[in-house]
């Protein structure tokens, strides 16, 4: 079992020197887990922390990945630093904890304890703060996501936010994701009322088709956690494939994110060429986590706004948070010059492992050749009446 996740800068900075003190084992690099198949094809991890992607160096005077063992826990903990010898800023104050399968709640709380993190569940005010925190980043238009505004301003935006666009943290709904993130989601209502008021139709992804071989393909559309996964977790996953731009990702903060583009109108006409993922504006649109860039920021989050109003143009970018899952993406197109992998290279592996459907549309009806026509279906994962966590006060 293995949990990952960041922490504050502040308590990075305290945990590191506690570690220091206690002269913790460490290795100078900006690490990440290395993972070697197996022999019943599964990715097992090795004792090694450090990873060298394409030759890029993420060893640095500023760089170190702390491995430490409390009780049978293995805790790893990452600093990378803002250096631009670095190369991996998405990694800095990365705490990483593996422990055995059978390991209980309890158990993994004691070692939360022992590092100094609360292992107490949360509390109803604290679910409320995490769904304002979430309105507010997305919907609020000179907020500035690092600090927490006072109390007047902070129900005004609030109060704002709910006339204009119906939503609340009463109105939110929190659930794990198909790769087991928590989320708070808009409702059905806010999403179908973004839809129409900006008029999106869905998002493109392009996939980077000259670096994604076989495996890298299967691992989209038929691994453990199947979809687009951002560079930061794809990695941390053991999934080693490159992005347009990975390296220089993990450095600005973009390897947080998946990148797409806003489609108007719909997404019905499938392109005459190039390997895209077509995701509906029905699943995407009721994150909360996701960013607009109107330029090439790189990945970088610019000046805070309205970030679901910027749709309306056309903006550069839009980035979600983690991952999206494939129950949210509608099809895939591939066309047969433009991938390192052929469709029916790809359909062939899928069938060789006993996968006739994706999301219960035949694959050759999913994985799209250039101009043919899009599969028309409407998964319940995109309409799910959810109980909402907070009580309407």
């Amino acid at each position: 079992m293995e949990a990952g996740f960041k922490v504050t800068s502040a308590f990075g900075d305290q945990l590191a020197r506690q570690l220091e003190v206690q002269d913790a084992p460490k290795e100078d690099w900006a690490g990440l887990p290395t993972y070697r198949p197996s022999p019943d094809g599964l990715p097992h991890r090795t004792d090694e922390i450090k990873y060298e992607i394409d030759d890029t160096s993420w060893g640095s005077t500023k760089s170190a990945t702390y491995a430490i063992k409390v009780g049978d826990a293995r805790i790893e903990f990452v600093r990378a630093h803002n250096s631009t010898a670095t190369k991996a800023n998405a990694l800095h104050n990365t705490v990483r904890i593996t422990m055995s399968a059978d390991s209980t709640p309890e158990q993994f709380g004691e070692v939360l304890d022992g590092l100094g993190i609360p292992s107490t569940p949360a509390s109803e005010g604290d679910l409320r703060v995490y769904a304002e925190n979430a309105i507010l980043a997305t919907f609020g238009t000179d907020t500035d996501p690092t600090k927490n505004l006072s109390a007047d301003k902070r129900q005004a935006k609030l109060a704002d936010i709910k006339d204009t666009w119906g939503v609340s943290p009463e109105t939110m709904v929190m659930t794990p994701d198909a790769h087991g993130r928590n989320k708070f989601l808009l409702t059905d209502e806010v999403r179908d009322k973004l839809i129409e008021a900006l008029d999106v139709g869905g998002f493109r992804h392009s996939i980077s088709f000259d670096k994604l071989d076989l495996d890298g393909w299967m691992s989209l559309l038929d691994g453990p956690n199947p979809g687009l996964i951002a560079t930061r977790a794809r990695w941390n996953e053991g999934v080693l494939t490159r992005g347009l731009s990975s390296p220089a990702d993990m450095n600005s903060g973009g390897a947080d994110y998946v990148f797409t583009k806003v489609r108007h109108g719909g997404i019905d006409e499938v392109p005459e060429r190039g390997v895209y993922a077509f995701i509906d504006a029905r699943a995407a649109m009721r994150r909360t986590d996701v960013y607009v860039n109107q330029i090439d920021d790189g990945g970088a989050r610019g000046q805070d706004r309205d970030i679901y109003n910027l749709l309306e143009g056309s903006p550069y970018e839009t980035m979600f948070k983690d991952s999206i899952p494939l129950s949210d993406i509608r099809y895939i197109v591939i066309g047969e010059d433009d991938g390192l992998i052929t469709r029916k290279e790809i359909i062939d592996a899928l069938k060789s492992r006993g996968t006739t459907l994706i999301n219960g549309i035949p694959i050759e009806d999913y994985l799209l050749e250039n101009g043919q026509v899009a599969p028309q279906y409407d998964p319940a994962t995109w309409n799910t009446p959810l109980e909402r966590v907070l009580e309407d006060v």
